[in-house]
């Protein structure tokens, strides 16, 4: 398995989403890495189609840029970066010279989850190869030149998507051949201690969902966080939620949806995954309801060992349904109309949060100056304010090298 530089460490596990590149075996070969949500890496596993895309852009001083654009049916999705070191540039350069390439793909928890050799060939676009390895090519030195050349690049892969041309760009569009593909399984390890290793491609990827959000919620709460606690109501024993977190004075309950990426992908139509993801929505805001309705009378319950769990028993509570993606529509309405009915009668917070942004969410609350309930609560008010569930979070204290 690639094992990326340090600096490239630091970037890529920072970020949400990017693609980046670095020589090695003394600039014999290429790594390409890149970084996307689950439900892409599936689709190119199962065998989308997949292209490089290396773009020139001109400005205050030239820029390389590099995407990957995965062509599933959400899509196709673009994933852009501007390099912020030299060493990406060269590993760009790399690939514009036919040096040997290997993928290796991270998921939103910066877990690898395959590698394979990639064979890249121009199916169109050109400019002059010779004059950009001559040339003196610097990595952006600003957030504000990122985002130009970013904006820039993509306009220049194809204006529909809306940004804005601040400089004259020129792009090559490569077809990506991959082969002996390698599926690497990650680890997890959970409050309990228990190790568990999984696999991208497994069948039951609601379950994975699941036990990678209780994983990575211990980076705030440590071991204040249960799998499938259960709550009694009477004599009778059901789950509480899927994952429940919680503080001396906030608890959190989780409900995790996923829509199912298989080898039928090509057949189902986004607007089918659209009307799953609203449908499982809507369920998940619903058990929550009925999960801080137990929490508030003071049922008992138990983690799966059957010991007490001691919660905070007043409003202060966050439903938080996690769909594995946001696919955006105006049929989001009825379950923005939903949630607003929910808080007002349940006196709580209620969020509908794609798998990706609310692992955004959860570093981004992992810097000592931001809380994260108040990320929450300012989303709730986005929400609200603006109708959207469209809503990405930033963070500006992320490093930029």
């Amino acid at each position: 398995m690639y094992i990326p530089s340090t600096e490239l460490s630091v970037i890529s596990s920072s970020e949400q989403y990017g693609v980046w590149a670095e020589l090695y075996e003394r600039g014999q070969r290429v790594a390409l890495i890149a970084k996307m949500q689950s439900s892409a890496i599936k689709a190119i596993l199962h065998g989308c189609k997949v292209e490089v895309i290396i773009g020139r852009v001109a400005g205050y001083n030239p820029k390389l840029c590099i995407a990957l654009r995965v062509f599933d049916l959400s899509g196709p999705l673009l994933i852009p970066t501007a390099p912020r070191t030299q060493r990406e540039i060269l590993g760009i350069i790399g690939i514009t010279k036919g040096i040997k390439v290997k993928l290796s793909i991270y998921n939103e928890i910066n877990a690898v989850c395959f590698e394979s050799e990639c064979s890249v060939s121009i199916s169109s676009g050109s400019f002059d190869w010779e004059e950009l390895i001559g040339g003196d090519i610097k990595p952006s030195s600003s957030v504000d030149e990122v985002n130009k050349a970013l904006d820039s690049f993509c306009y220049a892969v194809s204006p529909h998507y809306g940004t804005t041309k601040w400089f004259e760009s020129e792009c090559v569009v490569c077809d990506a051949s991959l082969g002996n593909i390698e599926e690497i399984p990650f680890l997890l390890q959970m409050a309990s201690d228990e190790l568990c290793y999984q696999e991208i491609n497994s069948q039951d990827q609601g379950g994975d969902q699941e036990l990678q959000l209780a994983h990575f919620l211990q980076s705030t709460f440590d071991r204040k966080v249960h799998h499938s606690p259960n709550v009694t109501t009477g004599e009778k024993t059901r789950e509480l939620t899927d994952i429940l977190a919680y503080t001396e004075q906030r608890n959190y309950l989780i409900e995790s949806k996923s829509v199912a990426v298989g080898p039928v992908l090509a057949e189902t139509s986004i607007e089918r995954r659209l009307s799953a993801l609203i449908k499982h929505a809507k369920k998940a805001l619903g058990q929550l309801q009925g999960s801080i309705k137990a929490i508030k009378r003071g049922d008992s319950i138990t983690d799966v060992d059957g010991r007490e769990i001691k919660l905070f028993t007043n409003d202060y509570n966050h439903g938080i349904a996690i769909i594995s993606e946001f696919i955006p529509s105006d049929k989001w309405l009825d379950v923005i109309e939903l949630i607003e009915k929910l808080a007002e009668e349940n006196n709580a917070y209620f969020h509908v949060i794609s798998y990706p942004e609310f692992i955004k969410t959860m570093k981004i609350a992992a810097n000592p100056d931001v809380d994260f309930e108040q990320c929450l609560i300012q989303r709730f008010e986005a929400m609200r304010e603006h109708k959207t569930l469209h809503i990405e979070g930033t963070d500006s204290s992320l490093p930029f090298l």
